[in-house]
């Protein structure tokens, strides 16, 4: 009997040794799996962390401000440039309107000297008399027959320079068509 009860002790006690030992591997399987949870977190918060300290150092802030500054430096210069714009354009189109007027004013005068040159012109005409329009159409004339001869005589000329060189294409055909042109040319 006192084997048995050992036996069973020893059972019981191995029982809970083998629970004991899967509890412990549970355990620690769990510990594990938490721990790199938390040291996840832990890595996000330091890198966060670095980022405020970053942003929180006193050389950053003054590089930030400095920044912002220069933005506000250039906006207020942007709305300067804006309102001068402004004035500029106001300026141009007052200078356009100038230059309009004087144009106006010059198409007025010279409406008026356009009107003088063609009464003096008028004027002009009226007082030629018929003797000598009569000299300018015979001249015209003269000059017309002179132009038609001198036309004509070109176009003789042309019509020779033609027959010439058809001639001069003619015997160059001939030559290469012969056996010594052809040995000439084959080069």
């Amino acid at each position: 009997m006192k084997s048995k009860t050992v036996n069973s002790i020893l059972a019981v006690w191995s029982i809970l040794w083998v629970v004991g030992i899967a509890g412990h591997i549970k355990f620690s399987i769990d510990y594990d799996k938490r721990q790199s949870e938390l040291n996840a977190e832990n890595d996000m918060l330091k890198s966060r962390i670095g980022v405020y300290e970053k942003l929180s150092d006193p050389k950053s802030v003054q590089l930030y401000v400095s920044e912002l500054n220069k933005l506000l430096d250039n906006m207020h210069r942007l709305g300067k440039i804006i309102e001068d714009g402004e004035e500029i354009d106001k300026a141009l189109i007052d200078i356009s309107n100038q230059q309009q007027e004087i144009n106006d004013r010059f198409k007025t005068v010279l409406s008026l000297e356009e009107h003088k040159a063609y009464v003096v012109q008028n004027d002009w005409r009226v007082s030629y008399n018929v003797e000598e329009n009569k000299s300018v159409w015979e001249r015209t004339d003269s000059l017309e027959t002179d132009m038609e001869t001198g036309n004509l005589s070109l176009i003789k000329k042309f019509d020779i320079i033609e027959n010439d060189l058809r001639d001069i294409r003619n015997t160059i055909t001939q030559i290469r068509s012969s056996k010594i042109g052809s040995k000439i040319f084959k080069k």
